[in-house]
């Protein structure tokens, strides 16, 4: 029951985020609560596709790679055996590996408005990649600092699961927003005002994306 409970605040979560924002430009600069998505999810996308200018070969690679990332994440969800932090753990791998392969396959000038376009979509919770991390110069403390935040967050946000439960949705996205703004206020405590400035300029020029395809479904009995 445990991982059912979890699964279903994820997908809960989820569609709540969305309804209170829909474009990565709306996301710009703030945190997305437990949702995170990879590169190989953005480049699933028309308009992230069409932004990147990719050829139908590559659109073909990001299609495959995007497909069997969808099947293996269900297939750890399936399998998780009420191990949450461990399905979240292999979750975050399976998303690692599948934005390899994707920037594999990508030019330089492409790797790059993706990773503008990552940081967008995903606001303050890009903080935890590498290539961030590594163009931020976030140093050892730092990176266990942001992981500490991190856990809290996502224990804040499980503790309001049973508080949403019946909640209307007017009520769910003003708690989400509560939380989703003293997310990005303890994430921003962790790195130095200059980094801060580094970090809101990587997201490059604005650009307007439909996140709702990648938004979570409710697993299959």
């Amino acid at each position: 029951m445990r991982i059912l409970q979890c699964v279903l605040f994820v997908v809960s979560i989820g569609a709540t985020v969305l309804g209170m924002a829909s474009s990565a430009q709306a996301q710009r600069g703030g945190g997305r609560g437990m949702m995170q998505y990879n590169r190989a999810q953005l480049c699933s996308l028309k308009e992230v596709q069409s932004e990147l200018k990719l050829s139908d070969e590559q659109q073909k690679l990001a299609t495959e790679i995007f497909t069997k990332y969808t099947a293996d994440v269900r297939e750890l969800f399936q399998n998780a055996g009420g191990d949450f932090a461990g399905m979240m753990e292999k979750s975050t791998k399976l998303g690692n590996e599948s934005s390899a392969k994707i920037l594999e396959k990508l030019e330089e000038g492409q790797r790059t408005r993706l990773m503008q376009i990552y940081v967008q979509s995903n606001g303050t919770n890009a903080l935890f990649d590498t290539e961030v991390q590594k163009g931020l110069k976030i140093t050892d403390d730092q990176a266990k600092k942001l992981a500490d935040a991190r856990n809290a967050n996502r224990e804040a946000m499980m503790s309001a699961f049973g508080e949403l439960q019946g909640a209307s949705q007017e009520d769910r996205q003003k708690k989400m927003q509560e939380l989703q703004n003293v997310s990005n206020e303890k994430y921003f405590g962790c790195i130095s005002a200059d980094q801060k400035i580094a970090f809101e300029k990587m997201g490059g020029t604005k650009i307007e994306i439909d996140l709702s395809p990648l938004a979570p479904r409710r697993p299959n009995n």
